[in-house]
């Protein structure tokens, strides 16, 4: 999952996805919000455009959502048949970590892991990651 907002960024991503799908890797890559307008329109950009031929001749098409297209559903159904997922966001953005239904948000600054408003420490929240009975997503 692509959610960056800067064109490095999605760049870094898809050479990522490319580098997996080079070693033989099952990869899944899709570009949504602002990443996707790197995909075309008046913001395309030659690179994201030669990394997603690439994918695409290795038979691991990037999918490219805008707009509403990005629903639970799909995201669910792609976390179910997934060894491990990647959400690659921009670098400003505070980070949000579901871990078993609860979202824990991860800050620069201490206290960094806060959870229902109230700060975590470390050893908490991987207790919470290692107890977790689903996938742990990073967004």
């Amino acid at each position: 999952m692509v959610e960056a907002a800067e064109l490095e960024r999605v760049s870094e991503a898809l050479r990522a996805g490319i580098g997996l799908g080079l070693r033989g890797d099952d990869v899944e890559v899709v570009l949504t919000g602002p990443a996707a307008r790197f995909a075309g329109g008046d913001e395309a950009d030659p690179r994201v455009a030669r990394a997603l031929r690439t994918l695409a001749e290795l038979g691991r098409p990037a999918r490219v959502l805008s707009g509403g297209e990005l629903d639970a559903s799909m995201v669910d159904a792609s976390m179910a048949r997934a060894r491990a997922v990647e959400v690659w966001t921009s670098g400003g953005a505070p980070r949000r970590v579901l871990v078993g239904g609860r979202e824990v948000v991860v800050g620069a600054r201490p206290p960094r892991f806060r959870s229902a408003g109230r700060a975590i420490d470390a050893a908490e929240l991987v207790a919470q990651i290692l107890g977790s009975d689903g996938p742990v997503v990073v967004r």
